[in-house]
C-alpha cells in the first residue's frame, strides 16, 4: 500500500468513528410547559396545581413534581390563566432557600413535612421517557394536586421563615 493511501485509510478511519459516536442528549418533549401552574381556587383557598417531575422511576417521577410544585409556591410563585389563583411565592425573599437551607433540605426530604399540605392522592400522568446525560432512563410525570396554601402560610410563619 502506499503512503498516500494509508492516510486515506486512517482518515476515513475517524471520520466513520466520529460520525458513529454520538453523545447522548436528553430528547426534549415538546408541547409542554414545565412551569408549575395554579389550575384554580377553592373556597376553602387551597390551590389545584399541575408540576413536572423526573425520576428513574415513576414513584420517583411523582414525589419530585409534587416537591417542585410546593417549592414553587414557596418560593417562584405559579402561572396561571385563572384570575382566581394566587401567583406570588409565599416567601418573597430573594435566596430564602439558600438562607434557610438546613429548614428545607429537611423539609423536602422523602418524608418530609411538604406532604401535610397536600389534600388528596395526587394525579398523575406520564408524559416521556427520556435519557439523562448519562444515558439513563428518566421518566418525566404531570402531576396535579390540592395546596393548602393558607396552611403553608401559617407554618412559613410559626417557624419564623416569613413575617405577618
Amino acid at each position: 500500500m502506499s503512503r498516500l493511501n494509508k492516510i486515506q485509510i486512517v482518515f476515513l478511519a475517524i471520520a466513520f468513528i466520529a460520525g458513529g459516536c454520538k453523545t447522548v442528549k436528553e430528547q426534549v418533549v415538546t408541547g409542554y410547559n414545565y412551569e408549575t401552574e395554579c389550575l384554580g381556587v377553592g373556597l376553602d383557598g387551597n390551590q389545584t396545581i399541575a408540576s413536572y417531575g423526573t425520576g428513574m422511576e415513576g414513584k420517583e417521577a411523582i414525589l419530585q413534581s409534587m416537591k417542585n410544585g410546593i417549592s414553587d409556591i414557596l418560593f417562584k410563585g405559579t402561572r396561571s390563566n385563572n384570575q382566581d389563583c394566587n401567583l406570588k411565592p409565599i416567601v418573597p425573599e430573594v435566596n430564602a432557600n439558600t438562607k434557610y437551607a438546613s429548614y428545607f433540605n429537611k423539609f423536602f426530604t422523602n418524608d418530609g413535612e411538604y406532604k401535610n399540605f397536600i389534600l388528596m392522592n395526587p394525579s398523575s400522568k406520564k408524559l416521556a421517557t427520556n435519557p439523562n446525560n448519562y444515558g439513563t432512563p428518566r421518566i418525566l410525570y404531570k402531576t396535579t394536586f390540592h395546596v393548602q396554601r393558607s396552611a403553608l402560610i401559617r407554618k412559613m410563619i410559626e417557624d419564623r421563615i416569613i413575617h405577618e
